[in-house]
């Protein structure tokens, strides 16, 4: 397919058109050069629509596909490429207050607290890091850096959860020794995160620590009734 296609300009969109939904085009012509083309364009570009690129590879018609969702999974998380990747972390963070007490002594008084902090490369390829609630106020704030990178992680937890959709355990054991139950729910419940990454997280949660084992699939009570079921008529006997 990407020898037909090609590799000018547009050509990503191209194929994503023509896969998007499409389970037996899938299936049978995305192989590993495809995948290791998107993310290829992920670590030129830096650009979150790449990362929905493969998203929709990993779907079709709302159910997974597991013969892409593995190719996706084994190239993402392989660790040479975890230079396109924002690590998550739990740091924890010492809070000073200074005082003084009725001697005229300083006093300091600490209280640790761990905080979601997010690791990346930036384009020279150097290691930046920031709190998200902090990359969240500033993006708030209108910085346009923190914007993109608050907008590239929220896309790549989709990707996540996409990759984890299904009970793919190939996805779910290896990224939720980072992003575990305790972490994302105090980024679900946080206020200060904006509503589509709060949505994201819950997204990942439902497909990475809810849908798995050993929760069971239960058949929900069918509470409606057609009309034609209802007699015209009862009594108190009845």
């Amino acid at each position: 397919m990407q020898k037909q296609i090609g590799y000018d300009v547009l050509a990503e969109d191209t194929i994503t058109a023509l896969l998007h939904n499409n389970r037996k085009l899938l299936e049978k012509h995305i192989t590993a050069a495809e995948i290791d083309t998107f993310v290829s364009l992920v670590r030129k570009n830096r650009e979150p629509r790449f990362l929905d690129y493969l998203s929709d590879l990993c779907v079709s018609m709302n159910k997974s596909i597991p013969v892409t969702q593995e190719l996706i999974c084994k190239a993402v998380l392989n660790a040479a490429n975890a230079d396109i990747l924002i690590e998550t972390k739990l740091v924890l963070s010492r809070f000073e207050f200074e005082g003084v007490n009725s001697s005229e002594s300083p006093l300091e008084n600490g209280e640790d607290e761990e905080e979601v902090w997010l690791f990346w490369r930036d384009a020279n390829k150097e290691t930046r890091s920031k709190s998200i609630r902090e990359l969240a106020q500033d993006a708030k704030e209108g910085q346009k850096e923190d914007q993109d990178v608050l907008s590239y992680y929220r896309y790549q937890l989709n990707l996540f959860a996409r990759m984890c959709l299904d009970r793919q355990y190939l996805a779910i054991n290896e990224i939720s020794g980072q992003l575990d139950v305790d972490l994302i729910l105090r980024c679900m419940s946080d206020e200060n995160l904006p509503f589509d990454l709060r949505a994201s997280f819950c997204r990942l949660m439902l497909h990475m620590h809810v849908d798995r084992d050993p929760q069971e699939q239960v058949t929900p009570v069918k509470y409606a009734r057609l009309w034609s079921e209802i007699p015209s008529e009862i009594a108190i006997d009845e």
